[in-house]
């Protein structure tokens, strides 16, 4: 797996400088084109050293949106819709002491073409970073798609759309703000 590619921007990790960039910016990655959303407020982050991806901090400082962008190389070419969807569920279900899940959902999305499966989660995590005291858990709320890229057959992209947030600051505008950031995704020769 390789992470994202985001190399055309500059990196700062949550607390140095913040390097905002415009609204509606084209951001290239490998085999995939993003645009961020018509807000202000995203910044490119690598806080841990393993892979650069658009934040916005949300109504808290310890409350976050993220777009990540994840390239999956595989030595076994995914050739249909059925193999595809077996690789996210395995990618997305992983157990783990930090995540337990509320709600995980892949399906197919036939009207992006053959091999593409879009999902949605819903997880509590544990170990959030920067958790207030006396909280339990932060609500991990994800979108995204695997597609196998049309160009590539071996190598699979995955987009994500997620908010951490607390009980009460839900975000009723989460999957459509998701689906923004899907439509306006576009694949590119690898």
């Amino acid at each position: 797996m390789i992470a994202v590619f985001l190399t055309a921007f500059s990196f700062y990790a949550y607390g140095d400088e913040i390097d905002y960039f415009p609204p509606l910016t084209k951001m290239p990655a490998h085999g995939i084109t993003l645009t961020s959303p018509d807000e202000k407020g995203w910044f490119v982050s690598d806080p841990d050293g393993k892979g650069a991806y658009l934040l916005k901090v949300g109504p808290t400082k310890s409350e976050t949106y993220a777009i990540v962008i994840t390239m999956h190389s595989n030595n076994h070419i995914i050739k249909s819709d059925d193999e595809l969807l077996d690789y996210v569920k395995r990618m997305n279900r992983g157990s783990s002491d930090r995540f337990k899940y509320r709600l995980t959902n892949e399906e197919f999305n036939r009207s992006h073409g053959v091999c593409f499966v879009s999902y949605y989660g819903l997880a509590e995590d544990h170990l959030a970073p920067q958790m207030p005291k006396g909280k339990e858990f932060a609500l991990l709320e994800i979108s995204g798609f695997y597609a196998r890229h049309p160009d590539d057959p071996g190598l699979i992209i995955q987009v994500e759309y997620s908010y951490r947030y607390y009980p009460g600051h839900e975000d009723l505008d989460f999957k459509k703000k998701a689906e923004w950031v899907f439509k306006n995704a576009f694949f590119t020769k690898p």
